[in-house]
């Protein structure tokens, strides 16, 4: 069975593509924005993920420690 899936894995990814020049289709204009979007947030997200990381260090210390909540909206 795994050999199986090997196989359909490795002809699904690295077979022969069988499109004809016909079935082509150029990629719309209307997908480049969001395309170049999605680019610049992907690599802005990867290079900046520091500047993030101590926003997800504290939000994940509060969901571990659900008592640092608690005790911040009681006591106001």
């Amino acid at each position: 069975m795994l050999y199986s899936l090997l196989r359909i894995f490795m002809n699904s990814f690295w077979g022969e593509t069988i499109i004809t020049i016909e079935s082509e289709k150029p990629l719309r204009r209307s997908w480049l924005l969001p395309s170049i979007i999605l680019t610049c947030a992907t690599i802005a997200l990867g290079l900046g993920a520091d500047v993030l990381a101590d926003y997800v260090h504290d939000a994940s210390h509060t969901l571990l420690h659900p008592s640092v909540y608690i005790d911040a909206v009681m006591n106001q």
